[in-house]
């Protein structure tokens, strides 16, 4: 078996030679970078106000958000997120505490994906590239700055198979696996703990048709393998106990008809042929996914593929499959699959690299990609709203780093000798443009900037007693800035009655186009109003309580 080349040039060689630590330094940039100036949007508010109100309550085990039962995620993040905020000195949780889980958990998972990849390669470019497309990709940037469990979970999950994958190496030279599949379940428990079960059953029901049909293992082997029984105790024993205390507490009948009950858990045999998450998952790796077809076709053709990479690729499909059938449509569902995805490409990239009647082509696909980059970057000048108030500096960093590698790209077409080591610039060139832009509104749209700038210039005129009414719809993010529960009523009756019991001066959130609405005899203090162009337009009033003679 030839030896595999290895990385050449200073940077690819540098990263080679301190692998770890450059992927956990390269994945820490892209993930943290603007986290503390990026405003929270409406889903990640659930998190940040939910830990918040544990903590206020000091009550960690039962979820409350804005003051009623949240019933939709089990509570790890919610651990994790006042975990962060006991680190940082037993301060009241701020929405920085709730992106700092994502952030490390997108580094363990860049850190993951490249020993995972080490475990199954031999040629250790594929595992250092396949780490780079993570940490340059929309998924892993995107749900790094999110404070949902989403990347929380990705990182569980994927320890699950990492496990699994040395548990399998381990049984291969006849070696005591029993540690590594004990990993394996611990990993799946908290998974359960962040989000739930389901990926976890989706990975071992693929990798268990995988052993058994493709590897043609016997179902002893496999047993031997998985440790099924007490694995499944020792992952019972970690995530049960949870779900046992809050039935005690709520009621079964409670639990049983919310999200955490399975409430949401309906299948639709008639979505057998649904390529929903087939597509979305395609959207998180984006944009190295535009060179997927070509790379994976072209590999598969020719016979490249590892047999490691056909098994992670029966895991995407098992999975995107499986998820097709539910009745919820989110593409971050297949976020723990990305890993997974980047792997194989990465080995398929390599291997076209290496071969010199197909270098040329990679060397042309990749300078048409950053073609692409560049003329995206030109295009996030003309957003709305992003180039104001000196947003514009980051903008044109992030153009310059794509203009220089594009030259550079161009360059190298008339000698495209060293294939890898221009896929692994590429990758970095890409993480440094989505560090630079971080927490620019070019990215991010303008929208949850004018909700904090609002929320600034509201807050000052709010006392400890000021109620806060929302007409219709409750903006998420005032209940966790302005730390205080917001009552939503539906109609100007149910808001006079509310002003009425009220006897003092109330804010009052109201859709932009619903303020003319207001009867004029309502004596009202404009304090902020949101941009018409935004997606909800939001005007904040300070009313008084209307006296008897005003009416709607």
């Amino acid at each position: 078996m030839p030896i595999p080349p290895k990385p050449s040039g200073n940077l690819a060689g540098l990263l080679a030679r301190h692998a770890y630590l450059a992927i956990a330094l390269i994945a820490l940039w892209v993930a943290a970078a603007g986290t503390s100036q990026l405003p929270l949007n409406g889903h990640e508010v659930y998190v940040a106000e939910t830990a918040r109100e544990m903590q206020e309550r000091g009550d960690w085990l039962i979820p409350h958000f804005n003051g009623q039962l949240r019933l939709n995620k089990p509570p790890l993040n919610y651990w994790l997120t006042g975990a962060m905020a006991w680190l940082a000195g037993q301060q009241p949780i701020e929405d920085w505490h709730a992106r700092a889980v994502s952030v490390l958990a997108a580094t363990g998972l860049a850190v993951l994906t490249l020993a995972l990849g080490r475990r199954l390669y031999s040629d250790r470019r594929v595992s250092l590239l396949g780490a780079l497309l993570l940490v340059s990709s929309l998924g892993f940037f995107s749900y790094s700055h999110d404070a949902r469990p989403e990347m929380l979970y990705a990182l569980c999950c994927m320890a699950g198979y990492t496990a699994l994958a040395e548990a399998r190496h381990r049984q291969q030279r006849n070696q005591n696996s029993a540690a590594a599949a004990y990993a394996m379940w611990l990993a799946f428990a908290l998974a359960t703990l962040a989000k739930g079960p389901h990926v976890p059953a989706m990975l071992l029901a693929g990798s268990v048709g995988f052993l058994h049909w493709r590897e043609r293992q016997s179902w002893r082997a496999i047993g031997r393998l998985l440790r099924p029984l007490t694995g499944i105790l020792l992952a019972a024993a970690i995530a049960a106990p949870w779900w046992w205390w809050l039935r005690r507490h709520i009621g079964a009948d409670t639990l049983s008809h919310s999200q955490l009950g399975g409430a949401l858990l309906k299948l639709d045999w008639r979505q057998i042929l649904n390529p929903y998450h087939f597509i979305r998952i395609l959207q998180l790796l984006l944009p190295w996914s535009l060179l997927l077809p070509l790379a994976l076709g072209l590999a598969w053709r020719q016979r490249l593929l590892s047999r490691e990479s056909l098994w992670l690729l029966t895991l995407i499909a098992v999975s995107a499959v499986i998820l097709g059938f539910g009745s919820q449509r989110r593409w971050f569902y297949m976020l723990p699959l990305l890993p997974a995805l980047c792997l194989p490409l990465a080995e398929a990239l390599v291997k076209l690299a290496d071969d010199a009647g197909r270098r040329r082509w990679l060397a042309n696909a990749v300078t048409g990609l950053w073609l692409l980059v560049a003329a995206t970057s030109v295009f996030l000048f003309f957003r709305p709203g992003c180039c104001d108030e000196g947003n514009w500096p980051a903008l044109l960093a992030a153009l310059a780093v794509a203009v220089a590698w594009l030259a550079a790209l161009i360059v190298r077409l008339r000698r495209p000798e060293n294939g890898w080591s221009g896929l692994a610039g590429s990758s970095l060139a890409l993480a440094a443009m989505l560090a630079l832009l971080g927490d620019s509104p070019a990215l991010w749209g303008p929208e949850r900037f004018d909700v904090r700038q609002a929320l600034t210039a509201v807050a000052p005129h709010l006392d400890a007693d000021t109620q806060i009414v929302s007409l219709g719809d409750s903006p998420m993010a005032c209940i966790f800035y302005l730390q205080r529960q917001v009552t939503r009523v539906d109609s100007l009756e149910e808001l006079s009655e509310t002003l009425a019991r009220a006897r003092r001066p109330t804010l009052v959130i109201v859709d932009n186009g619903r303020v003319a609405e207001l009867p004029a005899a309502w004596r009202q203090e404009r304090l902020a109003a949101m941009p018409d162009g935004t997606e909800e337009p939001k005007t904040f009033l300070l009313l008084q309580p209307p006296r008897p003679t005003d009416s709607p």
